[in-house]
């Protein structure tokens, strides 16, 4: 079993010290960018679409199971979209 000092001493003195740590988070946050924003505006396409369907006056009219597929559907496409 290792410790968690000797986890932290592994890091800190390993090849990239504690920066290996952040290696990954500028590739991370710009793959998020895309995500979030096809994401967000999927969702509210899909839920004006809804509210247009079914004749509501505004989105508050949708019922959970409508926002849950709405919301399904916007995170399938997102991921979906950049590959």
């Amino acid at each position: 079993h290792v410790t968690y000092t000797e986890l932290v001493s592994s890091v800190v003195h390993g090849p990239n010290g504690v920066w290996g740590l952040f290696q990954g988070l500028r590739p991370t946050l710009i793959g998020i960018i895309p995500y979030a924003g096809i994401s967000f505006a999927t969702y509210e396409t899909l839920k004006a679409q809804m509210v247009k369907r079914y004749g509501y006056k505004t989105d508050r009219e949708l019922t959970a199971t409508q926002r849950l597929a709405s919301g399904g559907v916007a995170g399938f496409v997102a991921q979906s979209a950049p590959y």
